[in-house]
Formats: structure tokens, sequence, C-alpha cells
């Protein structure tokens, strides 16, 4: 086998001498091979020559050696491209077409590239997928106008992509969910070039729904949800396209929180804008505020970071200062008072690098010992117990060089590339291959030679020294990276498939 696609219910794959197979499910003759209702064995296509093949959830498509494209299964839209709207269980030629040589489909819609760079559609257009200005269906090929210099597509249930020589890419159809990138909804019937590229970014980091992008000359890009001003734009409206905040330049490093932004410029100031009620953005109110506003009386910071409903500041001379919410002890003052303005986090100096998770924070200092204070219901602590901590604890574990933090779980990296887990661990996000929660920290045996680490809410990610991505935990939404199945968990780390640009 070279080749496989899958459809809604059915797979089909392409062997090196050219004969396609598939199984599944035949309702609408989608298999190709006049067997109707469904095959749990391979069965071969009636169709030789068979150089590349796609699927859509009742459709086939299949690209042959002489640049031909032939199809069968369901055809009520037209996606087969014979001219008709009857279902085939057999190929049928899609009409007038030749010199293909790249083929893709859609939900309900098929795409062709031919050798020349041009695109040519056909199938449901209600959405404006067909790229040719209308939103009529089309049972036969047409081309997507002035369009040309395409060299890769790409169809998604109803929108379809395409990657041009100069390496801009441009998307049309369905776009209630912002998928063509444009800035527009609810759908464009021509091709448009995908929104404001992020030239020369430092640095992302996401809230929420939120995000933001550092650029190499100190400017900070916004888009995503911004119903607490969490863009810093001025305004509290939505952006599906990347905005730079006006007027606001010299930053050093950004941070999200769940629904407000922490900014460090490199005068060693920090600024915050978003939600405010907590206090989270230290200026002393519990309004929220739509434009970056200055934290007085807070200077000299080196690091930034930015939790749940509070934030954090550790200043050149190794003091960290918090604000923000305070229910369990996660300032870190002795207190479990909300504070409005920065506050000192008491008992300790020589910090170098922090991390908030939930309700709980942590913090590396030069000696490599590591400190955790707040809320630690799940042992997201590490001290041995399940005891809140309104203070700085010691945790026994040496040699550590940094520190993240999930939702109620906490990972480790030492200075021997060794990673320690420990707090919650019913999603697997401890990577002991076990669901067994832990109050200390435990080695992840099957990890070495790390160099960094992060956390989501409920999934680890870790990058080895050899540039290999290693993730594992909690995979609901993909978020593993894995082409694995989604809706479970993953109890040890595994390598990242697709050998792609790994990003430190």
């Amino acid at each position: 086998m070279v080749s496989i696609a899958a459809g809604y219910a059915h797979t089909v794959a392409l062997k090196q001498d050219g004969k396609a197979y598939a199984w599944g499910y035949n309702h609408y003759g989608q298999l190709g091979n006049r067997i109707m209702g469904y095959i749990t064995v391979p069965e071969q296509v009636d169709l030789t020559g068979v150089v590349s093949i796609a699927a859509g959830p009742y459709h086939t498509v299949a690209l042959k050696q002489d640049g031909t494209v032939w199809s069968w299964g369901y055809n009520g839209l037209g996606q087969l491209g014979d001219g008709t709207t009857v279902n085939k269980s057999t190929p049928v030629q899609v009409t007038g077409l030749t010199g293909v040589v790249t083929i893709a489909a859609g939900g309900y819609h098929t795409v062709a590239l031919k050798q020349d760079g041009t695109v040519w559609t056909w199938g449901y257009n209600v959405y404006g997928q067909l790229g040719d200005g209308t939103t009529v269906n089309k049972s036969i090929p047409v081309q997507v106008t002035g369009f040309t210099g395409v060299v890769s597509i790409a169809a998604g249930s109803h929108h379809t992509v395409a990657l041009k020589q100069d390496e801009t890419a441009w998307t049309w159809g369905y776009n209630l969910y912002g998928q063509i990138g444009n800035g527009t909804f609810p759908y464009e019937s021509t091709p448009v070039q995908t929104g404001n590229p992020l030239p020369c970014v430092v640095t992302n980091t996401a809230g929420y729904g939120h995000t933001l992008a550092l650029r190499e000359d100190g400017t900070v890009l916004v888009w995503g949800r911004n119903s607490y001003g969490q863009l810093g734009d001025g305004t509290t409206v939505n952006k599906n396209n990347p905005v730079q905040i006006s007027g606001f330049a010299d930053v050093a490093s950004i941070a999200c929180g769940y629904f407000h932004s922490v900014a460090l410029k490199k005068d060693g100031t920090v600024w915050t804008w978003g939600r405010n009620n907590y206090g989270q953005l230290g200026d002393g109110t519990t309004v929220s505020k739509s434009a970056p506003v200055q934290i007085s009386g807070l200077s000299n910071v080196v690091y930034i970071a930015a939790g749940y409903y509070q934030s954090l500041a550790v200043k050149n001379d190794g003091t960290v200062w918090m604000w923000g919410r305070n229910n369990y002890g996660q300032l870190g003052d002795g207190t479990t008072t909300n504070a409005l303005s920065p506050v000192q986090v008491s008992g300790i100096t020589g910090i170098e690098s922090a991390a908030m998770g939930f309700y709980h924070t942590l913090a590396v200092k030069n000696d490599g010992t590591l400190w955790a204070w707040g809320g630690n219901s799940a042992g997201q602590l590490g001290d041995g117990t399940t005891t809140n901590r309104a203070n700085p604890t010691l945790i026994s574990l040496a040699d550590v060089c940094k520190v993240a933090a999930g939702f109620y779980h906490t990972i480790a990296l030492k200075d021997d590339g060794s990673v320690w887990a420990w707090g919650s661990n019913d999603e697997g996000e401890l990577g002991d291959g076990t669901n067994t929660s832990s109050t200390v920290p435990i080695q992840i045996e099957s990890l070495s030679n790390i160099s960094d680490v992060t956390a989501g809410i409920y999934h680890c990610v870790a990058v080895k020294t050899d540039g290999t991505v290693w993730s594992w935990g909690y995979n609901y939404y993909g978020q593993l990276g894995n082409g694995m199945p989604i809706d479970c968990k993953y109890l040890s780390p595994f390598a990242r498939n697709g050998g792609m640009n790994v990003h430190r």
C-alpha cells in the first residue's frame, strides 16, 4: 500500500501497482465495486492505473496516471462531476477534465489541481466552496476563475484551501467559525488571501479564547475573543484576524491569563489589560480595561506569568510579586485576601522563573530548588500533602531548571534532562502509564534528554534535544498532535507523528 483515504464510514487504500481497494459502509456505492450494503474486508475497486485517491463522507475520487479523474458513490449534489446527480457504484470519469495532478474531496464537493496551476471544482456550492463566484451547485467541473499559480489544494467539509507558488494561502467557502481566516463572515464564494501575515514572530501565547503574538520589533499582534478587552486594542469586539495593538511597542515578553493579558516592556515595566474582576490587572481597581495600563510602582521586572485570575512578576533582585485572586493562597503572601495591586511573595528571593496553574503557583530559584504555594487539593504542590499553602513551601526536588503547571498537576524539568510530575492524574497527565495521582514528584521514566516542557489544562508536551516533540494526557480535542484517535487519554509520552519543524 502507498496511500490511504477515509470517508465517513468507509476506507480506501491504493497499492503501488495502481489498484485501489475499499471496505466499510457502501449504501451509496462509495466502495466502487458493485457490492451494496457494507463489507468488512478490502475489495478491489473496478479501476486500474490509479496514482492518487481521496474520500468525502459518502463519495470517493481517484486520479489516474493519464491525468483523468474518476469518482463513485453519493452524487445527490453533483460531487461525482459526471453531469448527473445519480449515485454510482462503479467509477465514472469526471467530465472533460484532463491534465490533473492533485485531487481533494470535501464534505460534498470535489477539487482538482491541473498541471497548469489552475483549480477546478464541482458539487455542493451553497457556501461558495466551489470558488466560482456563485452559490449554485455544479455537476461538472468549473474553473476557479482567474486563479492560477497553485501548487497544492485541500478541502474541508464546506471550504477549500489552495497554496500558490508565491507561498500565499487562499481560501473560500464556509466561514462561520473563521476557517477562511480573512476576517469576514459567513462565507466567501471566490478565493481570498488568508489574513494578516505574522512576520518575524518571536513567541505566541494563548488564553481561554484569545491569542497574543510578539514580533521581533517589540509590537504585539492580537486576535480571538475580546469580550473583556483582553485583546488590548481599545475595543471589546472579537477579532478573527490578527490586529496590532496601536501605539504599544518595546515589548520584551507576553503572557495570557484566562481573560486577561500581561506584557513586560524592555524598560522593566509591566502592562496589563482585559478582565479585572479579582484585581488581576494590578492597577488598584476591579475595572476591566480594553487597552494596556501600566502597573504603577512595579519596575525592574525581568519575568512575567499569568494564571487563571492572577498575575506574577519577578524583579531583577529575584523577588516575586503577585496580584489578583487569592482564595487558596496562590499569591503566596501568607493570606487568602485578593490583592488589587502587587504584593511580595513572602520569604523567597533568588527566583529565576515561575509558573501558575488553576489555583497554584511554583517558582524555581537560581540554586535549582523548587518552591510551591496555593491550592493543593490534588497534591499539585508536590509537598506530600493535599493541604493548601499560603506561603512558599520547599519541594523535595533538586536541580530544577524549569517548571510548568496545568489545572491540577505540575511538571518539572531537571538539569539532567529528566522530567518529573505530580498532582492529578485522572487524564494521564503525569505520564507514568497510570491514572494514579501523586502528592510528590515522580519521574517519567520513559523520557530523557528533554530540553523544554510545557503543560496544558490536562495534557503535557516535552521537546527532546534531538528536536522531537512528545506529548501525553487528555486528547479529546486532538491537543496531543499525534494523529491518533481523540476522545481518549494517553498515559505515557509518545512521539508526535509527521517530522514537523519544532518551534522552541
